[in-house]
């Protein structure tokens, strides 16, 4: 199913765009692109449920995660009084955030949002932590990149719009009375949420492009 643009529509040009050409379905008409950014404080994804792309996520990240272990191997090992309270201070700071990002996360790892945050953290040793959305008038698309356009980027994910029951915007104004940064939860049919770190006027983009096919709903 297919849903239109909001009113005062202005078409997306830019790299990102272009990027992401290649791999739309006949007919399908991108809206909008920007920088995916999953909220800081999910939790990690577990090792067995990591999503890997060409087979070069396990053996990266596998080399990646020795050297963080060697790290702290060695800090403990040559002076364990101030890596025990480095890692005090780690804790009590994760904690602090936990408690002021609120609920950023809903429904488990098969869930809707589970899926999508697996996918937007797929190979990220590859291409760094960030990711790509593309919003059409069909599907919420997840690019991987190093940069928007060109040939590397990489589809990992499609949402059918009709997946998706609704996105709750938090601008910068609001966002800082709670200690966090804006952000747009996107809200799944099948109760899941997931919140990703948006500037106030992407949010607001977002949010007006998905509050059409709403009223679309709304009304059958």
């Amino acid at each position: 199913m297919s849903f239109p643009p909001p009113a005062n529509h202005v078409p997306a040009r830019d790299r990102l765009v272009e990027g992401a050409a290649p791999f739309l379905e006949p007919g399908e008409s991108v809206y909008y692109g920007f920088v995916l950014k999953l909220d800081d404080t999910i939790p990690e994804t577990p090792r067995e449920l990591m999503i890997a792309i060409e087979g070069q996520h396990r053996v990266l990240g596998g080399i990646n995660r020795a050297d963080r272990k060697l790290n702290k191997g060695l800090k403990w090992a040559l002076n364990p009084l101030d890596a025990m309270n480095e890692r005090i201070a780690e804790k009590g700071t994760e904690a602090l955030n936990r408690k002021l990002a609120g609920p950023v996360f809903l429904g488990g790892w098969e869930s809707q949002a589970g899926w999508f945050i697996r996918y937007a953290r797929a190979t990220r040793e590859d291409y760094g932590p960030g990711s790509w959305g593309v919003l059409t008038d069909r599907r919420y698309l997840i690019f991987r990149a190093g940069r928007a356009g060109g040939s590397s980027m990489r589809l990992v994910h499609a949402v059918p719009r009709t997946a998706i029951a609704g996105i709750r915007t938090e601008g910068t104004k609001d966002a800082a009375l709670h200690g966090r940064t804006p952000r747009a939860e996107l809200h799944f049919t099948d109760g899941s949420m997931v919140a990703t770190m948006m500037p106030t006027k992407q949010g607001q983009r977002v949010a007006e492009i998905l509050a059409v096919q709403q009223q679309h709903q709304q009304q059958q």
